[in-house]
Parts: C-alpha cells; structure tokens; sequence
C-alpha cells in the first residue's frame, strides 16, 4: 500500500516473550496507519497461538503475517480488536522451505527467504499457494554465492533486498522478475 504523503513512524519489537508492541511513533501520532492500532496496543498471542520462534513480520494494514522458523510456517493474526490469530489465513509452506526468516509482500505476492535453503519462496498471499515461477536461489542467481546467512528482506516492487546476517553482514539486490542482480 503506497501512501502519497508521510504517516506516523512505528518502531516494533519482538520481545523474548513474543509480544509484538509498537512503542513508539514520530510526530505524537497515537493512530498507526488507520488500522485501528494505536501504540502500545500489544500483540501478546504469538506464543499461545504456536508462534514460538517468530523471526518477522508484514502486514497490509489488515492482517499481520509472522513468519516461524521453527515451525516453517506463516501465521496469520487479525490486526483489529480483538488481535487474535487467524489460522485461515495461515500459510502452510512448501516442503523445501523449513526455515522461514525474512517476509516482503506487494500485497498480492509473499516473498519469503529461507535461512537453511539460501532461497527466495514465494506465494500467492490470497489463496497462500506456492508460486515456484517467482521464486530464486540465491546462490546460483547472477548475485553469486554471496548470501551467507539470508534474514530479512524489503523491496521498493522491482528489486528485494536480501539482508545478509553471516560473518560479513550485508544488503543485496535481486530483481523480483528473475533473482538476477
């Protein structure tokens, strides 16, 4: 969701106990993005929901996705009042992807890279469905073998960035169409 002029910054933490809280936003704005979440309005049922091993989040303003490394798993939880899971918009990963870290979407397509598998899934958000033809290695891409430790991902919708969080920490480029720099 593009926005054409500023809104309130929002700093989110993913506390050891794994409640999301956001603490802080620019300007004294007490309304994050008209969604009806207001700071310091906690999301305190990841653990209870299974969430144990949360690693990142996205949302659309609607549904906040977190993405479970220890389960392969996105879950889902209903951004309005009450903030609770909701499993129907889960997504159950393919096979290959068991170690879920970094999520993007552009609204219609969630990328998720996969610590273990050095890769670049992705999946049709609305139905939660594999798309294998969107997805990239990102060892044998054109980047070549330079993403040690893949954890998080962003992209302005043409090229993702891929944080590198290995020995030698670092930003890479890949193009959404291909996985090519």
């Amino acid at each position: 969701m593009l926005r054409s002029t500023p809104r309130a910054v929002m700093t989110v933490v993913i506390a050891a106990a794994l409640a999301l809280s956001p603490i802080s936003t620019a300007g004294g704005a007490t309304d994050i993005f008209d969604s009806g979440v207001s700071a310091g309005a906690d999301f305190d049922s990841l653990k209870a929901a299974g969430n144990t091993d949360a690693q990142d989040l996205w949302s659309d303003g609607t549904t906040m996705y977190v993405s479970d490394s220890a389960d392969g798993k996105i879950y889902a939880y209903a951004m309005s009042t009450p903030r609770e899971r909701d499993a129907a918009k889960d997504l159950d990963l393919h096979g290959d992807n068991a170690n879920p870290y970094g999520i993007w979407s552009d609204d219609t397509t969630l990328w998720v890279v996969d610590r273990a598998a050095t890769y670049v899934y992705a999946y049709t958000l609305a139905d939660g469905t594999h798309d294998a033809d969107k997805g990239f290695d990102l060892v044998n891409s054109s980047a070549d073998a330079r993403n040690e430790a893949p954890a998080g991902l962003w992209s302005d919708g043409t090229f993702l960035w891929v944080f590198d969080a290995g020995s030698r920490p670092a930003a890479h480029l890949y193009s959404l169409v291909d996985g090519h720099v």
